[in-house]
């Protein structure tokens, strides 16, 4: 299992096989989420043995994150919303959910 840890603006991001979590992602601003992606798939790009391992988009991610960020304000699945897990292998179900739940203003298309 491949397993690496970077330190993005100050959050630990922990990049596996199948999935990269964001640590304590609650504390990052919807409106700083797009940037902060766009900074750890450029990481990430750096490491030979994780370039090639998330197929997902920048989008699809920033939704994810958005969606876990509205659960966590609204005191919802604490436990699980207080970090957000990037899974490779999400369900069908559970990307439209995020689609969903992650619509803000910036990237409704």
């Amino acid at each position: 299992m491949i397993r690496v840890v970077l330190n993005i603006k100050g959050h630990m991001c922990i990049c596996t096989d199948t999935y990269v979590t964001i640590v304590n992602s609650y504390e990052i601003k919807d409106e700083d989420i797009h940037d902060f992606v766009s900074e750890l798939k450029e990481e990430i790009d750096k490491y030979s043995k994780l370039r090639y391992l998330y197929k997902r988009s920048n989008i699809s991610w920033e939704r994810e994150w958005i969606a876990h960020n509205k659960l966590y304000r609204k005191g919802l699945f604490i436990d699980h919303t207080r970090d957000v897990d990037l899974d490779e292998n999400e369900p069908i179900y559970r990307l439209i959910i995020y689609r969903i739940l992650g619509n803000n203003k910036r990237n409704i298309n």
